[in-house]
């Protein structure tokens, strides 16, 4: 009996030996490894990026801007009674360059040159009118287009500051714009503060100009060069919906040249403008204003004259568009309503037979406009009538047709062709007139 127990015993303890010695090795093998195996480094933390310098910043704000290339190739025909006709073929050409930001500057610099390659097929406004000709007022020149400094802070309100030579167009152009269908725009030498007040949807602008840069500079007759007008310009828009925008503006100007003195105005106004909804795809778009102006500063002429525009009418999508509309420039004999820093060229007819608003008398234009819907992407179409009268007499001073029509190529080229005819109506002291534009645009 005493054998087996003694057996057993024994295994054990060899069992024990075992298991100490598989111990003792394991161990002393983990314990090689670890000597024999190089020590694992904790990775750095990443150095911080180094600071960049106010030269850094500069350079990348003057590096990281954007160019400017602006090309207009245009054809234009122009007949007018008792005049010959001009047949006009510019290339207009605008290039410049804006900075990037840096501490809230921008800065823009821009030189534009208008050519043509006949310059006596057509009467610029400037040359000798040898024809004599009808006018195409794109002179052949060199200008400094703009030029300007700005710095915006937007946390303070919105808050931008522009000064130097700049682009300046409020609303629908009528009362101050660039007159940029002409190829020599018309640039402001002035200071610009904007804000939005602290007020959503709000933006309060004041402008002062010192020098208006016209579409002839300083050639042809005194009464189409530049000018000094020290006017200042007061906009309050608040943008309440897609259906109501409402503005408030205040217009003062005292040119101290004596032969712009008749422009020395002061203009005060309101204007509206939306799109009503009525329905899933249709809607009506309106454009109401109201205005009155009297003299102001140096104006040799004392007189107050009303102004008024209403256009609206339904709006279908995939369908088009119609549009009543009836623009009134008042006169109280003395004077008609001035608008020296107009777009005119978009108000009353392509034609350009009333840019001088109508005269002493004034003018009334009721005009109608059909724009239909076309399939093709990126083409448009509109047609406009207008009937004018004067606004003292009422007589009839004729009926216009207008059509333009555009092609978007693509993000950089558009093509266009606007045609007018003004029949000249029943008065001797008006003349029928003829005009059609092909034009080419590239802008990168």
């Amino acid at each position: 009996m005493q054998a087996p127990n003694e057996a057993r015993r024994c295994s054990i303890r060899f069992a024990r030996r075992a298991l100490t010695w598989l111990s003792a090795g394991l161990a002393l093998s983990l314990a090689c490894t670890a000597i024999g195996a190089p020590a694992v480094a904790e990775e750095p933390a990443p150095a911080p990026p180094p600071e960049k310098s106010a030269f850094d910043e500069l350079l990348a704000a003057a590096v990281g801007g954007k160019p400017i290339v602006d090309v207009v190739a245009r054809w234009e025909y122009a007949k007018q009674d008792q005049q010959q006709h001009s047949h006009s073929a510019t290339l207009r050409t605008r290039l410049g360059y804006q900075t990037g930001a840096f501490h809230g500057f921008t800065a823009l610099a821009e030189m534009a040159n208008t050519v043509s390659p006949k310059p006596s097929g057509y009467f610029d406004g400037v040359e000798n009118n040898d024809g004599p000709q009808t006018i195409v007022a794109d002179p052949e020149r060199t200008d400094f287009n703009r030029g300007w400094l700005q710095y915006t802070k937007k946390e303070w309100a919105g808050l931008e500051l522009r000064g130097g030579r700049q682009r300046i167009k409020l609303d629908d152009d009528r009362w101050i714009g660039n007159v940029g269908w002409r190829q020599n725009e018309q640039t402001f030498d002035a200071a610009r503060i904007q804000s939005t007040l602290g007020v959503e949807k709000l933006l309060a602008q004041y402008v002062y100009t010192w020098e208006v840069n016209r579409i002839f500079a300083d050639q042809g007759p005194a009464s189409r060069e530049d000018f000094n007008p020290r006017a200042h310009f007061i906009h309050v828009a608040y943008a309440h919906s897609p259906a109501l925008t409402a503005v408030g503006f205040a217009y003062l100007i005292d040119p101290d040249q004596d032969f712009f003195r008749s422009f020395g105005t002061q203009t005060y106004g309101t204007r509206l403008t939306g799109a009503i909804p009525a329905g899933e795809k249709l809607s009506f778009p309106y454009k109401l204003s109201y205005a009155y102006q009297e003299d102001w500063g140096n104006n040799p002429t004392s007189y107050g004259a009303h102004y008024a525009y209403l256009e609206a009418g339904p709006q279908l999508a995939g369908i088009g568009g119609v549009s009543l509309g009836y623009e009134h420039l008042g006169s109280d004999t003395d004077a008609v309503v001035q608008t020296p820093f107009s777009t005119a060229h978009a108000f009353n007819g392509f034609a350009d037979a009333f840019l001088n608003n109508g005269g002493n008398r004034g003018l009334r234009d009721l005009f109608v406009s059909v724009a239909p819907a076309i399939p093709a992407k990126g083409v448009s179409l509109k047609l406009t009538f207008h009937q004018f009268w004067d606004d003292q007499g009422g007589d009839d001073l004729g009926q216009e047709y207008d059509l333009v029509t555009a092609w978007a190529v693509n993000a950089w080229i558009e093509l266009l062709w606007k045609a007018a005819y003004y029949d000249g109506g029943h008065k001797p002291a008006f003349s029928k007139v003829t005009r059609s534009t092909l034009q080419t645009t590239f802008k990168f």
